[in-house]
């Protein structure tokens, strides 16, 4: 790995982190063999590519001598909202953003993400709830939005707005029978989830109960749901 190509990752790390996708482009054969470049997604010579989210080789002639470039899309891993600030809120932040989510983490009451433990965690932290997080992060389709504060009211408020977002993975954790009486509260405001949006609880069934198993199961139901995401036609 020479001084080029670490500053070359060092951006294309940046960029991704950033939730700006990217396509990377590099000449195996022709004149400029080995040379590499960094394309935005919109740019015209990547455009294509990205847009189809598949590796491209594109082959060239010029004065009879043929060139080959490869192209390769590098989409973000998307966003993630947290609602919550308990342990089981500390490892998700902390396993989601070592997949390389961008992780805002939010809780609206005072001092509750202030604690040591929070300092591990690379995330966005946001005093405030569904209103001052959506504010913060602007959920889109690449964001999944999990929602544990352990309270109530906080959880319903937070679902509201989820669910009216463009967020494409909706968790929430707690017995079934909690999550059906958000639903029939929300119904009476004409809020409904989107099909295969909302899940409840949150993450996949492993027996977890420990905050790091919890983070886990819940981890991997995202990336499960971002994959299934990507493969519908």
């Amino acid at each position: 790995v020479d001084g080029r190509l670490r500053a070359e990752l060092r951006l294309l790390r940046e960029a991704l982190l950033k939730g700006k996708g990217l396509v990377y482009a590099v000449e195996i054969e022709g004149p400029g063999l080995g040379r590499r470049t960094l394309y935005p997604a919109e740019h015209p010579q990547a455009r294509e590519c990205y847009e189809e989210m598949s590796p491209e080789l594109i082959e060239n002639v010029v004065e009879g001598k043929v060139s080959r470039r490869f192209f390769c899309p590098l989409p973000p891993m998307g966003k993630a909202l947290i609602f919550g600030s308990g342990p089981d809120a500390v490892a998700l932040a902390c396993r989601l953003g070592e997949l390389g989510l961008l992780v805002w983490t939010a809780d609206p009451r005072p001092g509750r993400l202030r604690s040591p433990e929070w300092e591990r965690a690379r995330c966005h932290r946001i005093e405030g709830g569904w209103e001052e997080a959506r504010a913060a992060a602007g959920p889109d389709e690449e964001t999944a939005v999990v929602i544990l504060t352990h309270s109530f009211a906080l959880d319903l408020e937070t679902l509201q707005g989820a669910l009216g977002s463009p967020a494409a993975y909706v968790g929430v954790t707690g017995p079934a029978r909690r999550t059906e009486r958000f639903l029939a509260e929300l119904s009476t405001l004409e809020v409904r989830p989107k099909p295969g949006v909302l899940r409840s609880p949150a993450g996949l069934d492993v027996g977890a109960e420990a905050p790091m198993e919890v983070a886990l199961s819940i981890a991997a139901e995202i990336l499960g749901a971002r994959a299934l995401l990507k493969n519908v036609p």
